[in-house]
C-alpha cells in the first residue's frame, strides 16, 4: 500500500505544469491511505466498468484509467469532475473518452442516471458522509441503496468515511458536523450549514444493515494514535507547513497513521475504510 500511494503521488507529474502543482498539493494525507486501500481492495481488472463517486478533479479516475485501463466513470455534483477530460487527454487517454471507456458526469449519488446491475466495481473516497439528507431518510442511507442498485451481482464496493474522534475522556460517537462557512456550492448566510458525519462502528454496522444484497468483507480502521498531525496540515493559519508538506503526504500517512480498533484505541482522528460485496 505504501508503494501504491508513492505511485499516485508521482503519477501526477505526468500532466504536465497541472501536475506540478498537485504534485506541490500534494494527493492528501488522508487520501494516501484511501486511494491504495481501494485500489488493492477492488482488485481492478481491464475488463471491469468501474465507477468513482465524488471525484472532484482527483487523481484517482485517472490513475486507474491509465494503469489499469478499465472502463471508468467519474461522477460528482460540481462541475470540478468535467475539468478530469482535459486531465485524461493530456496523459493518452483520447482514444478511450472517444470510445466512451472515460466518462465524467454531474450527477447526485443519490439518483445514479445509470440503470440497474451497470458496475462491476465501485469506490466512494469520503464522499458519502456529506451526501445531504431528505425528508426522513439519511441521506448516506439514500446513497449507499443507489450504490448498491447500480452494482452488478458479485461487484464490489469500496468506501471510506471519518470516525468520531476517542480519546482517554470521550468514546467514539457519531456525530453530524455543522459549519459557519460556505460549503462547497451550498452559501452559509444565517443558519449553520450541514459539513459532514463522522461514525462510529455502531452507525456503521446500522448503515450497511439496509443493504440487504451486500455483504461485509472488510471493515479497517486508521488513525492516529499519537501526534495529531492532521490538526497541523490542514490549519489555514499554517499556509507555509501546507504548501511544504504536500509532496511529503505519503511519507507522513505511513508514519502517523495506524491501523486501529475504534472500540479499544484511543485516537486523535481517523477514518474508516469498508469493503461490501453483492450478493
Amino acid at each position: 500500500m505504501r508503494q501504491l500511494a508513492w505511485n499516485l503521488n508521482w503519477f501526477q507529474l505526468a500532466l504536465g505544469f497541472e501536475g506540478l502543482k498537485r504534485f506541490a498539493r500534494g494527493i492528501g494525507y488522508w487520501r494516501s491511505v484511501e486511494y491504495p486501500w481501494a485500489i488493492q481492495e477492488l482488485e481492478l481488472r481491464e475488463s471491469d466498468v468501474y465507477l468513482d463517486v465524488g471525484s472532484s478533479s482527483t487523481i484517482l479516475p485517472l490513475y486507474v484509467a491509465k494503469k489499469i485501463g478499465c472502463t471508468t466513470h467519474a461522477i460528482d455534483t460540481h462541475d470540478w469532475v468535467l475539468r478530469l477530460l482535459d486531465s485524461a487527454r493530456k496523459i493518452g487517454l483520447d482514444k478511450m473518452i472517444r470510445r466512451g471507456n472515460f466518462v465524467t458526469r454531474i450527477a447526485d449519488v443519490k439518483k445514479l442516471p445509470y440503470p440497474d446491475n451497470f458496475f462491476d466495481k465501485i469506490s466512494c473516497i469520503s464522499t458519502i458522509e456529506h451526501v445531504l439528507s431528505e425528508d426522513k431518510l439519511h441521506g448516506d442511507v439514500k446513497a449507499l441503496q443507489e450504490l448498491e442498485r447500480v452494482l452488478k451481482k458479485g461487484g464490489d464496493l469500496a468506501f471510506t468515511v471519518p470516525l468520531g474522534h476517542r480519546t482517554m475522556h470521550l468514546n467514539a460517537k457519531y456525530e453530524e458536523i455543522y459549519t459557519r462557512n460556505d460549503v462547497y456550492d451550498r452559501k452559509y448566510k444565517d443558519k449553520p450549514l450541514f459539513y459532514e458525519r463522522r461514525y462510529d462502528l455502531a452507525s456503521l454496522r446500522q448503515r450497511i444493515s439496509t443493504l440487504p444484497r451486500m455483504e461485509a468483507l472488510n471493515i479497517t480502521c486508521f488513525g492516529e494514535k499519537t501526534l495529531r498531525i492532521r490538526k497541523h496540515l490542514y490549519n489555514p493559519k499554517l499556509q507555509l507547513i501546507m504548501r511544504l508538506t504536500g509532496p511529503l503526504h505519503p511519507l507522513l500517512a505511513m508514519f502517523f497513521l495506524r491501523h486501529l480498533e475504534p472500540d479499544k484505541h484511543f485516537f486523535h482522528a481517523g477514518l474508516c475504510c469498508i469493503h461490501l460485496r453483492k450478493h
